[in-house]
Parts: structure tokens; C-alpha cells; sequence
């Protein structure tokens, strides 16, 4: 299991530490949407996964391990798309959004218990005091980022 640490700064954004399985960890100023994406789903080599097998945050940004494998490609689709439908006036629906990746990746109902559950996080996020640390959990599953079956996210 990958324990997600989001501490809330005095500014008001966040230093996120994923610690892993074996106690190493690794943080990063980062945004929940992959955390409900990718525990709804049970991805199991999203970002987190990554996260989890190893790679640091800032590997993402630098290249450093190559290129981000290509089964981590849905995950990181679903989370930005969730993310803008949370943050900005316009949102995609489950239409656009599964002919954008090419494949029938979620559905209506799918899309609509993912920003929900966003939106929860934000406002646990927007009500938690400067220097407080909201603490996730995050079961890594076995689906493969080609198919798409629901769980729950343990908020």
C-alpha cells in the first residue's frame, strides 16, 4: 500500500510525500485528481504506481527514467480530464473524453462519482489549517490501464 502525506503550506498549496511499501519516499507539490482516477479504477502503474515502484516525482519532469510508460498514458488522460471538469467552467463529458483516448474508458455515471469525490478532497483540502497534513491510502491494484473497471477510492 502507498501512503499518500498531503501537508498544507502557508501558502496554501501542497507538498505531497508518497511513502512506500518498503519506507522510502519521495514528495512533490502535486494534485489529487490521479488519487481518485487511479484508486476508482485500481491502475495499478499510474502515477502513484510509479510512484510506488520507485520513481520520484522528479522523474517525471527530467526524463530521468525515460519516458513515461505507455500504460501509465489512461491514467494520466482520465486524471487531467477529471481535474479540468473539477477546476474550470467547461466540462468534457465521458463522450469526449473516451474519443479522446480512443477507447470506452468511462462512462457518465463513472465520470460524475470521480469529480464528486474530487471536489470532496478539495474541500477537505481548502478547510485543513496551514501545517496540518491530510493523510490518503491508496490500494495499488492489478488492472491494466487498458480496461477500466470501478472501485472506490477510501477517502
Amino acid at each position: 500500500m502507498l501512503r499518500l502525506r498531503f501537508k498544507k503550506k502557508n501558502d496554501g498549496t501542497a507538498v505531497i510525500t508518497a511513502v512506500r511499501p518498503d519506507g522510502t519516499s519521495t514528495y512533490h507539490i502535486h494534485d489529487f485528481s490521479h488519487y481518485v482516477v487511479e484508486s476508482y479504477f485500481g491502475f495499478s502503474r499510474g502515477f502513484y504506481g510509479l510512484l510506488a515502484e520507485g520513481w520520484n516525482i522528479d522523474d517525471f519532469e527530467t526524463g530521468a527514467r525515460g519516458p513515461i510508460p505507455a500504460d501509465a498514458a489512461l491514467p494520466e488522460r482520465l486524471a487531467g480530464a477529471v481535474s479540468m471538469n473539477v477546476a474550470t467552467p467547461h466540462r468534457y463529458s465521458a463522450s469526449d473524453i473516451n474519443f479522446t483516448v480512443g477507447q470506452d474508458a468511462v462512462t457518465e455515471s463513472q465520470l460524475s462519482e470521480m469529480e464528486r469525490t474530487l471536489a470532496n478532497l478539495c474541500s477537505q483540502w481548502r478547510a485543513l489549517p496551514p501545517g496540518e497534513t491530510l493523510e490518503l491510502e491508496i490500494e495499488l491494484g492489478v488492472i491494466s490501464s487498458q480496461s477500466c473497471q470501478p472501485g472506490s477510492p477510501r477517502v
